[in-house]
């Protein structure tokens, strides 16, 4: 899939069902899948995760590791707001994509009303590193720091672990983070990832977290969903 599209050794591609994501050549990785980036985040992130949640809480605390374009950020929001659930997301991300690039993205085109369109550009220049009132019962905090060793100093009951794939950034998926994600984890938070590798699944349960392999994505077999049992 090619683009006119490139910015900063990045290139805007098309996925399969119309929506865009990005390609970074130097790590011969797309910040979603190929198969359909909106398709891939509404699967893993929203049906199997968020939804999942909102059977438990009323508020929803997330934790997403790799902001990336805000695509799960943005969504989330679409599905908490309208319901009048409390949504408190904290993300994450070392390298935050600049405006010049993220306005090119047509994921406002995925909305089902000129609000939600909207509602992606108030998301996207939600200033960094503080607290913002995104909306009447959504606050969102956008760090720009290294997830290795950024330390947590609140609990979450969702997790969008949306790291780049094991493979390209194999010391993002240890053993050791998913105990810093654990320790940080109400007793019944979710966390849920589009890998399915075996590794990644002994990592968590090493970590204490119960994991299950349930259908991925198309393009993807299988994935990754694990529970903070009570204590």
């Amino acid at each position: 899939m090619t683009s006119s599209k490139t910015f900063e050794n990045m290139k805007i591609v098309e996925t399969r069902d119309g929506s865009e994501t990005l390609y970074v050549p130097d790590i011969d990785e797309h910040y979603h899948s190929i198969h359909g980036a909106y398709t891939e985040s509404m699967h893993v992130f929203i049906e199997k995760g968020l939804h999942a949640a909102m059977e438990k809480f009323d508020h929803i605390r997330l934790l997403e590791v790799g902001f990336g374009t805000g695509l799960n950020i943005w969504l989330s929001g679409n599905e908490l707001i309208p319901k009048n659930f409390k949504f408190h997301a904290y993300a994450i991300d070392i390298h935050p994509i600049k405006k010049d690039i993220f306005y090119q993205l047509n994921y406002p085109e995925f909305g089902n009303s000129e609000v939600e369109r909207a509602f992606y550009d108030t998301i996207m220049r939600a200033e960094w590193n503080r607290e913002v009132r995104i909306a009447s019962d959504f606050y969102l905090e956008k760090v720009s720091a290294d997830w290795t060793s950024h330390p947590l100093d609140r609990q979450f009951n969702l997790v969008y672990y949306d790291a780049f794939s094991p493979k390209t950034q194999p010391e993002m998926w240890s053993k050791e983070l998913f105990e810093k994600v654990a320790a940080h984890m109400m007793p019944g938070a979710i966390l849920v990832t589009y890998t399915s590798k075996g590794e990644v699944r002994r990592n968590m349960e090493a970590a204490g977290l119960r994991v299950e392999k349930i259908p991925g994505p198309p393009g993807k077999r299988e994935m990754l969903r694990a529970i903070k049992e009570d204590e």
